[in-house]
């Protein structure tokens, strides 16, 4: 399987499972992973926070770790042709980040190339900012629905642990279906791994 170079992008209190978990999975099976924020740099820090679902009628949030970027938000929007795909993680970052016109423009970069992205819980917010979910099939944290549907995407609703596939864009609703979420985004990047 050759090595994939894929570009994941965060901002402060991203959600500590969906930047964690994918950015280990995927240095775990060979793949190179680029963490970028707007106006950070290599070495730099953003905060998480830890997002649960305790039976209240949204998600909890509790601090998280600090994410350590590697790779500086100027030089990968400057090489974007050297990226395999994208990745975008949820939490409260992307409330703010789709408000960002150099982030916009990787999101669309990606999405006309085609390559893979991967986009879970309120990483949609990103991608229906972009506009680039009109006749996608998607799911994402369901408070996050009708800015899908706004922008012309086809919301599903979806276990919180499944994940759906429509052509190169693999979404899932929460950190729970991490399993299936991963398992589809290596699918996407031609990553085999044999039992």
């Amino acid at each position: 399987m050759p090595a994939k170079k894929i570009l994941t992008l965060v901002g402060d209190f991203v959600e500590d499972y969906e930047i964690m978990v994918p950015v280990q999975t995927l240095l775990a099976v060979g793949h190179t992973v680029h963490t970028v924020c707007p106006n950070k740099k290599s070495g730099d820090k953003c905060r998480t926070a830890i997002h649960d679902f305790e039976g209240d009628q949204t998600y909890s949030e509790k601090p998280g770790h600090n994410f350590t970027l590697n790779a500086t938000f100027a030089d990968a929007l400057q090489n974007l042709n050297s990226y395999d795909a994208l990745l975008i993680p949820g939490g409260r970052a992307p409330e703010y980040l789709r408000l960002n016109p150099d982030v916009l423009a990787i999101v669309r970069h990606f999405a006309e190339t085609k390559k893979p992205i991967a986009a879970i819980c309120h990483g949609l917010q990103i991608l229906a900012a972009t506009n680039v979910l009109k006749g996608r099939t998607c799911s994402a944290y369901y408070a996050c629905a009708p800015e899908v549907t706004a922008c012309g995407g086809n919301y599903k609703e979806i276990p919180v642990d499944a994940a759906i596939t429509d052509g190169n864009l693999v979404s899932a609703p929460a950190w729970p279906a991490h399993p299936a979420f991963l398992a589809q985004f290596l699918k996407l990047l031609g990553t085999r791994i044999d039992p």
